[in-house]
């Protein structure tokens, strides 16, 4: 069914959780130049911008949810001069129309969390996950080949947390002008065959200089560095 707007299930505390988690990324001994560019894909409210934005000149938020997505501009203000606002999807291509969904208990019940995906998957051991027949909301995409164009052709960091749609973004894409790549790699897209190509598909252009978790049962935290 569609859905306008989807609506929202985060907690009350989602902003104060997101800054504790985007302290962990590895990027605190980086320094970047004064003419920086940040690409923050999954902005999700602002943490990550919030967290960083400062060592940059340019940033580019990218978020699907229009829920979200309103948070993150009211969350950003202090920022806001140096932002470019993107109310999209990325995938391997733009203006795609794609369902946006959000991640819910097996009973179709929401989770207490502000996740929203693209990417339909449940997790068979628990039928947790996205699930088009609980709602979605319509949203287009933008692929990196887009950004990079909006960006003037280089990013400093690439920052992605989109919730599985990693794969269709990066995967078979030119990354040779992105100088720093982090990202949430979901332990699900092992499943699915798509983790291990990815990550040779981005080792070829960069070197891998930080990861955490195991990608099995949990989630990784990977940064990687141009060659």
């Amino acid at each position: 069914m569609k859905i306008e707007k989807l609506t929202p299930s985060n907690p009350s505390n989602w902003l104060d959780l997101l800054l504790s988690e985007c302290q962990s990324y590895p990027i605190q001994n980086i320094d970047f130049n004064k003419n920086s560019i940040l690409v923050d894909a999954g902005s999700n409210v602002g943490a990550f911008t919030i967290t960083w934005g400062q060592k940059f000149n340019k940033i580019i938020c990218i978020e699907a949810s229009k829920s979200n997505y309103e948070s993150l501009i009211n969350n950003t203000q202090d920022l806001k001069e140096k932002i470019t606002y993107i109310n999209k999807a990325v995938s391997y291509d733009d203006n795609l129309n794609l369902k946006l969904m959000k991640y819910t208990h097996e009973n179709g019940e929401d989770t207490n969390s502000g996740n929203y995906g693209i990417i339909h998957f449940v997790n068979e051991s628990n039928n947790h996950g996205w699930k088009e027949n609980t709602g979605y909301e319509e949203v287009v995409s933008i692929s990196i080949d887009e950004i990079l164009k909006i960006s003037g052709g280089k990013i400093d960091l690439l920052k992605v947390d989109v919730e599985g749609s990693e794969y269709d973004f990066l995967f078979e894409k030119d990354l040779s002008n992105i100088e720093y790549i982090t990202m949430e790699l979901h332990n699900f897209l092992n499943s699915m065959g798509k983790q291990l190509p990815l990550i040779e598909h981005i080792l070829k252009t960069h070197n891998e200089i930080y990861s955490e978790g195991d990608g099995i049962n949990t989630h990784m935290i990977k940064l990687w560095k141009k060659k």
